[in-house]
């Protein structure tokens, strides 16, 4: 049987005798102190309040090994999701930092072959020591009276929140490296952890609650929820690993894994909605907050569409700008896309689009399904429905102009070459135009002109798409212009070196 090259020797890198006797020894002197606390404090304990019963003392054993068990899942989730995650992340950067990345690209492993090689050695360690926490919590689990099922259950959940932290961790840090940004993986390990422990409170909590999950209408079990989502979000991450390995290899890698993903939260997400609103729930909320429809004109009824739909999109529009973020936006291989694109290799071009094209694609569909939808569901007692149709449906129009216009913000500071931090560059751009100008006319009580930053229809419909569309020429301009420099900047090292 051939093992994985790359997983064998991340092992001989991770395990020695000495650390395979020191943490074992390590955990089993905090769960005896653990054990010592809870046997002391069984003695204190009164027989008014306890969880188990209002009125009858709990069994020593259920709740001494209750109190061990929780001590050895939190002691899993501190090593596995949090310092395995730490780990996890830092497997290929700490290759490129020490300069040996190079080298291992060249070596004949698949991508494959590569990401659970890195992925698993690496945290191999973590996972040594989880296990041990995870024998301990499971054989605490069996000596509580009457909720063995409900502890192993939760420990299976822990198991797959540390999967998933590590795979994402390791894909962002991919990530990082494919923007060329080697010194701050740090970020990508930070916005892991922030994004995975911000849930686990959530988890823990529907975890806790016997109540079922509402989902397009159905009633699931929580953990039998949990439990098929954290595995096929398990399964999206290690598809973007898989994904961004290829990348890295320079194997030729397709865009349509994340599109799916991208389509897949469109659906997932908007099952807890409750379907069409007749007064403001959750996504109406949402919808207020993030200022996609709060400021039409005042008498257009925003809550007749359909909230699943709504709320779909709204994530396209968010997955176009994360996609447009988190790509690399390499000069070089726009210049190879427009080379295929005079040779006419179609196929070629389609499969080397940046992601962010396709996502603004689809925010064109989601525009025009959306104001289908809004045609059709109009209430029948409002008057003068085909005014409010037409500021509507152009509210939605705009939209999909500042989405273009932000596109090509974005563009504008990564086409200069040499420009440092030209994704921050866009972002305080945005924060000035969305935020900062907003501010600053509101004070001065000129409401009108917040339709020049953000979506808005406070002017007639004729004068806001105009003046839009103008921005979005004015920005493309100046895209134009850089790429034009680059272009020239290219030729004329050619050009001297032909003379």
């Amino acid at each position: 049987m051939r093992i994985n090259p790359e997983f064998k020797r991340n092992i001989w890198l991770e395990i020695s005798k000495l650390r395979l006797i020191i943490g074992p020894v390590i955990l089993g002197l905090i769960l005896w102190l653990s054990y010592l606390n809870a046997s002391s404090s069984y003695e204190t304990i009164g027989y008014w309040g306890y969880r188990s019963s209002i009125w009858s003392k709990p069994d020593r054993v259920s709740y001494i090994a209750e109190e061990v068990g929780k001590t050895a899942l939190w002691l899993f989730g501190l090593i596995t999701i949090f310092w395995g995650t730490i780990l996890a992340s830092g497997s290929v950067s700490s290759e490129v930092q020490d300069e040996t990345w190079d080298n291992q690209k060249m070596s004949y492993l698949g991508a494959w072959e590569m990401v659970w090689g890195k992925l698993f050695g690496r945290t191999i360690y973590s996972w040594y020591l989880g296990a041990v926490c995870m024998l301990i919590y499971g054989w605490s689990s069996l000596l509580i009276a009457d909720r063995q099922l409900a502890f192993l259950k939760r420990g299976a959940i822990f198991i797959l929140i540390a999967l998933l932290a590590q795979a994402v961790g390791f894909m962002l840090s991919l990530l990082g490296i494919l923007r060329e940004q080697h010194a701050k993986q740090r970020e990508s390990v930070m916005y892991a952890l922030i994004a995975l422990f911000a849930g686990m409170p959530f988890l823990q909590q529907t975890f806790e609650n016997r109540l079922p999950i509402k989902w397009y209408g159905m009633d699931i079990h929580v953990f039998r929820f949990l439990f098929v989502v954290l595995l096929v979000f398990l399964g999206w991450a290690l598809l973007g690993c898989y994904r961004q390995m290829r990348e890295e290899l320079h194997a030729e890698s397709s865009p349509w894994g994340a599109l799916a993903f991208g389509v897949f939260c469109m659906f997932f997400f908007p099952g807890f909605l409750q379907g069409i609103s007749g007064a403001p729930v959750f996504v109406n909320n949402f919808s207020n907050n993030i200022a996609l429809i709060n400021s039409a004109v005042p008498g257009v009824s925003i809550w007749l569409l359909h909230d699943r739909l709504r709320l779909a999109l709204a994530i396209s529009f968010g997955m176009t700008y994360l996609s447009i973020l988190l790509s690399s936006k390499d000069l070089v291989g726009f210049r190879k896309l427009f080379k295929l694109l005079s040779a006419d290799q179609i196929k070629e071009v389609l499969v080397n689009l940046p992601v962010w094209i396709y996502s603004l694609a689809l925010n064109g569909l989601m525009v025009v399904l959306t104001a289908v939808d809004f045609s059709l569901r109009v209430r029948p007692q409002i008057t003068d429905i085909s005014d409010q149709r037409v500021f509507y449906l152009a509210f939605l129009f705009l939209l999909l102009l500042f989405v273009i216009r932000d596109i090509g913000i974005f563009l504008f500071f990564n086409l200069k070459k040499k420009s440092r931090n030209p994704d921050v560059l866009a972002l305080l751009t945005f924060l000035t135009m969305y935020l900062l100008f907003p501010a600053i006319f509101s004070i001065l009580e000129w409401k009108d002109g917040l339709a020049l930053f953000h979506p808005s229809l406070r002017l007639e419909p004729w004068i806001t798409i105009p003046l839009i569309l103008m921005q979005v020429g004015l920005v493309y301009y100046f895209v134009l212009r850089r790429w034009e420099q680059f272009e020239s900047n290219i030729a004329l090292p050619q050009a001297e070196n032909e003379s």
